[in-house]
């Protein structure tokens, strides 16, 4: 069963993973719910250049950081930062 929030944020970086919280926001807007995603540091690969421009075009906030002020409310928080083959202590900056 699948409960769909209202409003969501992904927080992503540059890769694979990334890429699929691109993806998520896109449908998740498709659905008719509100997304806003968070890209603290952009890759100039074409594929993400052309997801992040995807998104845009539908209207899609893209933030470079996590949004303090105003004390926005989101439902739900999609993870799209680290794949199953995160390895690593701790995660470095900008991502800590």
């Amino acid at each position: 069963m699948w409960t769909f929030h209202q409003s969501s944020i992904h927080n992503r970086r540059p890769g694979n993973n990334g890429g699929d919280g691109l993806v998520a926001a896109r449908h998740l807007v498709h659905f008719g719910l509100d997304a806003t995603i968070v890209y603290p540091k952009p890759s100039g690969k074409t594929h993400f250049v052309n997801l992040i421009q995807q998104c845009k075009d539908m209207n899609i906030p893209v933030l470079d950081e996590i949004p303090t002020q105003h004390n926005p409310h989101y439902d739900v928080i999609v993870d799209s930062i680290f794949g199953f083959s995160f390895r690593g202590t701790a995660p470095r900056e900008p991502f800590a």
